[in-house]
């Protein structure tokens, strides 16, 4: 569950932003690690409160 959170604050980062790009810059990480992070969250919330 603690991924989750770190993925929601890179999520976060990502709305705040207004990009991927954006995001990756502000947190020191990779572009793709940011897509991968965002991708993660919605598997995530897609198995657990979409019925």
């Amino acid at each position: 569950m603690i991924n989750y959170l770190r993925h929601m604050a890179i999520f976060a980062k990502v709305v705040a932003g207004g990009s991927f790009r954006i995001a990756a810059k502000e947190l020191g990480i990779a572009p793709s690690r940011v897509s991968h992070s965002v991708s993660d969250l919605e598997q995530f919330f897609g198995r657990h409160f979409i019925t």
